[in-house]
């Protein structure tokens, strides 16, 4: 787990403990809505990649085959999204 986040673990702890929840269930709710949340925003960074590369290649038919094949594992991944090949784009 990244230092990051591991301190605002910590910090959630440390604040779950000072408001004085006491029950196992509100505790597992508080962390399951932050871990959520963590996902969440994991995800959004993901999403807004993958729209970019989307839109780079289209016009594309080569690239847009290329971008195909290493989402359905034809290909290697890295045979497309090395950077050397996702710079022109």
């Amino acid at each position: 787990m990244p230092c990051l986040a591991r301190l605002a673990r910590r910090f959630l702890w440390i604040s779950v403990v000072a408001r004085g929840f006491s029950s196992t269930e509100g505790l597992r709710m508080l962390v399951w809505a932050w871990e959520r949340a963590s996902l969440s925003a994991r995800m959004a960074n993901i999403v807004e990649d993958l729209l970019a590369i989307r839109t780079a290649i289209r016009g594309s038919p080569e690239e847009i085959g290329k971008f195909y094949m290493a989402d359905q594992a034809m290909i290697s991944r890295e045979e497309f999204f090395n950077p050397d090949n996702l710079q022109p784009l």
